[in-house]
């Protein structure tokens, strides 16, 4: 992989963030240009991140992420939530990418273009892919097009559908099936489609950054956390970096435009250290302000999920299945996999999901649940939490509702970049995401028995 530790000083296009956007985007443009992408996180070599079922255990783990603690919220009986940000190319990238869920927003700055533009993919932190149903999409329904809500010029539901299709089948080899839920039936139960190949994770890495590894085109620098865009005649130029190791500031040139991929949670973080924000909030952090956008930071989607468990009366794990009872399975399972990758090891552990509606009179399914056939709960630990199994025989169901109608926002401590960001989720402060998330549980509990999931 052409990984630099000093770039160059001048590039046609500089790319802040090796996420899922961030990968595509670099495989793109290197092809004809001059390319720096710039990754504040480290390398994804860690058999950690190949291992499909190994992925519950990378939420919070302070080798690939950053655990970013929200502010409290008077929903969550004043409690805060734990807002993971990857910290590795391809981000954790364990996701569910919807139809529309990725969009590029425009900061425009009048007579110029800005070169600035924001990448932002939601994610649920497993390598699934779901397109989602179009209904939420449309907008209003008289038209015959179904429209993004707000609308954005050719990220409509219709005509970004192809692209998704077509890099289901290469570069991301996605594992399909006939009774998946991504036909033209998106609603009821279905098998998961997953990023795997041959027993591994595919990752937006693997699959754009691992087989350009010779173009000259591209220069990769990791541990660079890009601190600041540089504006000139309100025409992006470049960017400052620090070296995580070193603490050195380093600038590089843009002669075409600066991209930011960097989420939903840094991306703005980013925006408003550059002084592109909202003035009142610039002014008050001391941040001289080179456009006023007051749109920086608002609208923060964080989605419901709320995880079910129940212990099965059978003695058997169905996780180890072929494996058995034995105290030696969970050896068993990992000596097949880092010998053939083969083995439950290769599963994510969720071989089912569904979209349902709550209530017959909806026009589009509102709830989506996710069974793992297993017993999944929070560990605590220092940095975070993970996802462990259970020993006790049992399944899991997590919960999430569609669309998400509460809002958050992310705006800044200080003007000093090494200082995490103000998150507020807003989680379930529109009473309709409580409401869905509570007839979601009740349909939960219907399911359960009708599978035999009890007993």
């Amino acid at each position: 992989m052409p990984l630099i530790e000093h770039p160059d000083n001048t590039y046609e296009y500089i790319i802040v963030g090796a996420g899922a956007s961030g990968c595509v985007v670099a495989n793109r443009l290197s092809r004809n240009h001059k390319t720096l992408l710039l990754e504040a996180g480290s390398l994804d070599s860690s058999w950690e991140l190949l291992m499909p079922q190994n992925c519950g255990n990378l939420w919070g783990n302070e080798k690939f992420s950053w655990n970013i603690k929200s502010e409290t919220q008077k929903e969550l009986s004043g409690n805060s939530l734990s807002c993971i940000v990857g910290g590795c190319l391809a981000g954790l990238q364990l996701s569910v990418p919807c139809v529309g869920s990725e969009d590029i927003l425009q900061a425009s700055i009048p007579g110029k273009t800005t070169g600035v533009y924001i990448g932002r993919l939601y994610s649920l932190y497993l390598f699934e892919i779901f397109v989602g149903h179009h209904s939420p999409f449309y907008t209003p329904p008289s038209q015959s097009v179904p429209k993004l809500n707000p609308g954005i010029e050719g990220w409509n539901y219709t005509e970004v559908l192809p692209y998704l299709k077509r890099v289901e089948a290469a570069p991301l080899n996605v594992t399909k099936y006939q009774r998946g839920l991504n036909g033209d039936q998106v609603e009821g139960f279905g098998i998961v489609e997953s990023q795997t190949y041959r027993g591994v994770r595919w990752s937006p890495s693997r699959a754009y950054l691992h087989p350009i590894l010779n173009r000259t085109n591209l220069h990769i620098v990791c541990n660079a956390m890009v601190s600041k865009i540089l504006i000139e005649n309100s025409f992006a130029t470049g960017v400052e970096f620090l070296d995580r190791a070193s603490k050195e500031v380093l600038t590089v040139n843009a002669s075409k435009e600066v991209i930011v991929c960097a989420g939903g949670i840094l991306s703005p973080k980013l925006l408003i250290l550059s002084g592109l924000a909202d003035k009142e909030e610039l002014d008050q952090l001391g941040i001289d302000c080179v456009r006023n956008i007051p749109g920086v930071g608002k609208g923060l989607k964080v989605p419901v999920l709320v995880p079910i468990v129940t212990s099965n009366k059978s003695s058997r794990n169905y996780y180890y299945g072929e494996y058995g009872d034995t105290f030696k399975r969970k050896d068993l399972a990992s000596r097949d996999w880092f010998l053939n990758h083969s083995g439950p090891h290769t599963s994510l552990g969720q071989p089912v999901s569904a979209l349902i509606r709550t209530k017959n009179n909806l026009p589009h399914p509102n709830v989506m649940l996710m069974f793992m056939n297993s017993i999944f709960a929070p560990v605590p630990r220092r940095d975070g939490f993970q996802m462990d199994h259970k020993e006790q025989p049992g399944y899991s169901c997590v919960v999430t509702t569609i669309p998400c109608h509460s809002t958050g926002s992310v705006t800044l401590k200080t003007r000093d970049p090494w200082d995490d960001p103000i998150v507020h989720c807003g989680l379930l402060k529109d009473k309709r995401d409580l409401e869905n998330a509570k007839e979601a549980i009740k349909a939960v509990r219907q399911v359960f028995p009708i599978f035999g999931f009890l007993g």
